[in-house]
């Protein structure tokens, strides 16, 4: 079902070779920077998540880590976990892949949920 609705956008939209963009985590969205129609650059921020409740993770995190290495304890678990950390903060930004249009934008706003997977953008 989901691909014949992407094919059938794709058709809607004249796109030969449209990029689709999707999200690779479930968040709320705190800020939606584009319109369909947009020109685009590639890395131009295309929708933002909500950031707040990871960074206070992050936050907690490298307090634990500063923690441990004052100790003298290991703290490679924490390194780890921190690391997967700022790959979510990176996802939190969803961003073109490649300069174009805007040829459809999913209708999400502010507060609203995303979950993974989700298409948000076709860019050609």
């Amino acid at each position: 079902m989901r691909h014949a609705l992407v094919a059938a956008l794709l058709l809607l939209c004249g796109c030969k070779r449209g990029v689709l963009v999707t999200s690779e985590m479930t968040g709320r969205v705190e800020a939606v920077y584009v319109e369909e129609g947009s020109c685009v650059r590639t890395g131009d921020m295309l929708v933002q998540f909500d950031t707040q409740d990871t960074l206070l993770r992050r936050s907690g995190i490298i307090t634990r880590i500063d923690l441990a290495e004052l100790r003298g304890t290991d703290a490679s678990r924490l390194y780890r976990e921190l690391e997967r950390v700022n790959l979510d903060l990176a996802r939190m930004t969803i961003t073109a892949p490649a300069d174009g249009r805007v040829v459809w934008l999913a209708k999400v706003h502010a507060g609203e949920s995303v979950h993974s997977g989700e298409l948000l953008a076709i860019v050609k």
